[in-house]
């Protein structure tokens, strides 16, 4: 029983080495803003939070009546503020294609740059367009890898902007722009 009780002891006593490690790797490495630096360009990664994160808040608590009432009083319009329809005109060819381009011209927007390593909806967005371009249906992972990559720098090169496979508001222009000729 002694060498069981030792070897459960030396696992734990392991785990515990390493999460301090970890800690230690995360609180004492250099960052960009720390130096005075600042980064060329900004790298999303976004990712939804998960159900039992949520769990936790409090505001997330469905069996409070308050969280209940919030929720109401969200969704109910105001009556002081008026509610002005729009119309939009969209191109019937790209009307397929309308939330697309409402996606990317929100990267535009929000000047949005994204290259290996971004994660998220928005680059669940790019490999959307660019299954859309190359018509060869690859899975869309959120994830800007390599064949990511490989394939918006495909795109750049055929529309003639800088090849590099990063995107930025340039290459969303261009996207939108081959969107509304379809």
């Amino acid at each position: 029983m002694n060498t069981f009780m030792f070897r459960i002891v030396s696992i734990v006593f392991f785990i515990a080495c390493a999460g301090l490690v970890y800690l230690g790797y995360v609180l004492l490495r250099p960052t960009p803003y720390l130096s005075g630096e600042a980064p060329k360009k900004v790298v999303v990664t976004e990712s939804e939070p998960e159900e039992s994160e949520l769990m936790g808040n409090s505001r997330f608590d469905e069996s409070d009546p308050e969280f209940l009432d919030s929720l109401l009083e969200e969704e109910t319009p105001n009556e002081t503020t008026p509610v002005v329809e729009t119309e939009t005109e969209v191109n019937v060819s790209s009307s397929e294609h309308a939330s697309l381009i409402s996606a990317l011209q929100k990267l535009i927007d929000d000047k949005i740059y994204m290259k290996v390593g971004s994660r998220g909806t928005r680059v669940g967005s790019v490999q959307e367009f660019l299954n859309i371009y190359h018509t060869k249906q690859v899975r869309a992972d959120n994830d800007y890898g390599a064949g990511t990559k490989t394939r918006v720098a495909e795109f750049q090169k055929a529309v003639g902007v800088t090849a590099d496979g990063e995107t930025g508001p340039q290459t969303y222009q261009k996207m939108i722009d081959w969107l509304k000729k379809q």
